[in-house]
């Protein structure tokens, strides 16, 4: 009697050390699965900050690219500039040259109008002379009206010759003013180009220091992509660290804690007829792949899915963790695309998640 009171109360110890050992294990678990958490959390965080700065520098260089074409584009408008003062320097002088030409050929013409006023003249006293000469002889002679009409058409042929060429010379002096309203027009088109020119000096000069501020920009977006990278870098190294000891001691607490009973009480829950035809495909542990392919994982945590829905690109994911990302970005996580805030649960999907973590407690747990 007293024997087996002994072996019940060593029992008894058993039982509850067990009990202890479990729940000291789960503990342990547990304060491991919170430390992963935080470890997550922080490298989403440094993924959030890194994007942000690809998006600053990306930003930056689009800016700076812009106002590289501005440079180009106000560039060639100086050079054009340029040559139009180039072209309005030479139609100047080229109009210059056709006064000065317009002038001798004036003073040539106006000296030709007196040769054939002195020439008129002389040949006027000449004529005289001839008319009484010839009125003389052809009083002697009885002059006849014939010659007299011929006299009267050189007289008239005189005359006309002396309008053409006072039109001549009025034409003249037209071409003078208008060569001269050429001149003016020309220095008008070069003030022009010069005050065109000092313009494009002033906006090359503005063009310049937004281009030093964009570049300054530039750097400093690099500077702190460089800085975000070199802190994701630690953090994916603290990450890896943490996710190794946690390994570590999660294979050394089964390897501790995993008695002959728990193995036992382990076995008959497997081997338990409730709901076994259910569960039949689920009912062999999965690898980490073949969860992602059934649909299982998350793609944005890697972890098993609590309550699964569908996003507008198509995809599964956790529905807190693709609520997280979408307060902070407007795209796919997995295309990179546009996509929008609905969301839409998957309950088939979720039951066979649970009665999966039912079957695998120990994958539950991670």
């Amino acid at each position: 009697m007293v024997a087996s009171v002994n072996n019940s109360g060593l029992i008894l110890d058993q039982v509850n050390n067990d009990r202890h050992e479990k729940e000291n294990e789960d503990e342990s678990i547990t304060n491991i699965t919170r430390l992963l958490q935080e470890a997550q959390r922080l490298v989403l965080n440094q993924h959030h900050i890194r994007t942000n700065a690809e998006q600053q520098a990306f930003q930056a260089q689009q800016q700076q690219r812009t106002a590289e074409e501005q440079l180009r584009i106000e560039y060639n408008r100086r050079q054009i500039a340029e040559k139009q003062i180039g072209s309005s320097e030479m139609g100047r002088r080229n109009a210059e040259d056709r006064c000065r030409a317009y002038e001798e050929r004036i003073r040539g013409y106006q000296q030709q109008v007196q040769d054939m006023e002195e020439r008129n003249r002389i040949s006027e006293n000449e004529r005289i002379k001839e008319q009484l000469q010839f009125r003389a002889v052809e009083l002697e002679r009885k002059k006849t009206d014939q010659q007299n009409k011929d006299l009267i058409q050189q007289q008239q042929d005189i005359q006309l010759r002396m309008r053409i060429m006072e039109q001549q010379k009025r034409d003249l002096e037209d071409r003078l003013r208008n060569a001269e309203l050429k001149v003016r027009q020309q220095d008008d088109i070069v003030r022009n180009a010069e005050r065109l020119v000092r313009i494009e000096q002033q906006r090359n000069i503005e063009l310049e220091e937004k281009y030093q501020q964009a570049y300054q920009r530039q750097r400093e977006a690099e500077d702190r992509a460089t800085e975000s990278y070199i802190l994701q870098m630690q953090a994916e190294e603290s990450f890896q660290g943490i996710h190794d000891r946690i390994q570590q001691n999660i294979g050394e607490l089964r390897l501790e804690n995993r008695t002959p009973e728990i193995e036992r009480k382990s076995a008959n829950k497997e081997k338990t007829p409730e709901k076994q035809p259910q569960f039949r495909e689920l009912k062999n542990l999965m690898t980490f792949e073949e969860e992602l392919a059934e649909g299982f994982i998350c793609p944005i945590s890697q972890d098993l899915m609590n309550d699964p829905v569908i996003a507008s690109d198509g995809q599964y994911y956790e529905r807190s963790v693709i609520e997280t990302w979408l307060k902070d970005h407007k795209t796919s996580p997995i295309s990179r695309e546009p996509i929008t805030g609905d969301l839409y649960p998957d309950d088939e999907l979720k039951k066979k998640i649970e009665q999966y973590k039912r079957l695998h407690p120990e994958r539950a747990k991670h």
